[in-house]
């Protein structure tokens, strides 16, 4: 019985180590409580189009807003037709059988 060899390294090439970013030294520099903090406003993303909002909106506009009832609205239906059909389904064969 022969044995088996290993399998050979087929690209030729070795892994290059990791480069360090060049910030990655500044957060160990920096307390702990200043390492995370940011300058930007608290704030939040359109739910439509990712626009930059105030925290206490869920859309820009009224545009938007319109938008997004009508992409969940879609979302709800293309979710329950596969269980409406079954059911539709189930009836029909029922109905044929007896």
């Amino acid at each position: 019985m022969t044995q088996r060899k290993a399998p050979k390294n087929r690209g030729g090439k070795k892994k290059r180590p990791i480069a360090k970013s060049p910030l990655d030294h500044v957060e160990e520099d920096m307390p702990p409580s200043h390492a995370m903090s940011s300058k930007v406003p608290k704030h939040k993303h359109c739910n439509n189009c990712g626009v930059s909002i105030s925290p206490d909106k869920e859309t820009c506009s009224e545009e938007c807003q319109v938008r997004w009832d009508k992409m969940l609205s879609r979302k709800k239906f293309w979710t329950y037709l596969p269980i409406i059909g079954t059911i539709l389904i189930v009836l029909f064969w029922i109905l044929v059988a007896s």
